[in-house]
């Protein structure tokens, strides 16, 4: 089923805070994957797959900066783009693709480009727009290493026209088995009825 960029960002944010992540970082999370339904890249269907793992594996991936793609992107974005200088190399990231709204959100706030790889995969992203050069990997569900670098404020390169990944998807296409995850995931941020609850629903005597 197609759903909107603004279904697919709430159900996202849900599903993150329902997996055990704040709703400041669940936030994040849910616009991390509108982002990249706008540029036409699974963003939810890794989201899902990567919150019902760490909701599975909690002794493994909750709570780890190192291997966990959204507070990995939520901590380089506090950070600042000042060691614009250096090139960075993060290791052992899962579902790395969900670094990369998080990495043009820096690109767009120092006015530079900004070089991500990672084993198979070579993506540029400038004002926004992202050039995927490489991309055998790109959904891959764990990285032996993401590296990124600046590529300064007048970064030019030859790239085809078919490399250009603009933000133009006012929708996507997700199967139901990664949304019913979201759902699921969703789901736990509700708070169960009571009676307390109860006392006073239905209509008016």
């Amino acid at each position: 089923m197609i759903y909107s960029l603004s279904e697919i960002d709430a159900n996202c944010k849900k599903a993150a805070r329902g997996a055990g992540l704040s709703w400041g970082y669940a936030e994040e999370a849910g616009k991390a994957a509108r982002w990249l339904a706008a540029h036409q890249l699974p963003g939810a269907a890794l989201l899902a797959d990567y919150l019902t793992l760490r909701q599975d594996n909690p002794e493994v991936y909750q709570g780890s900066y190192l291997r966990c793609p959204l507070l990995t992107g939520a901590a380089l974005c506090d950070g600042g783009h000042n060691d614009m200088e250096k090139s960075i190399v993060l290791e052992s990231v899962v579902f790395p693709l969900l670094l990369i709204p998080y990495l043009a959100q820096l690109s767009q706030a120092a006015g530079t480009g900004l070089r991500v790889q990672w084993p198979d995969t070579h993506i540029v992203c400038i004002d926004g727009v992202l050039y995927i050069k490489e991309k055998e990997s790109i959904a891959t569900d764990e990285a032996t290493n993401v590296s990124f670098n600046w590529l300064g404020t007048e970064a030019t390169f030859s790239v085809n026209k078919s490399c250009v990944q603009e933000a133009r998807a006012v929708g996507q296409f997700i199967e139901p088995r990664h949304w019913n995850a979201l759902e699921s995931l969703a789901h736990l941020t509700y708070v169960p009825a009571t009676e307390e609850s109860r006392r006073g629903a239905g209509p008016a005597a």
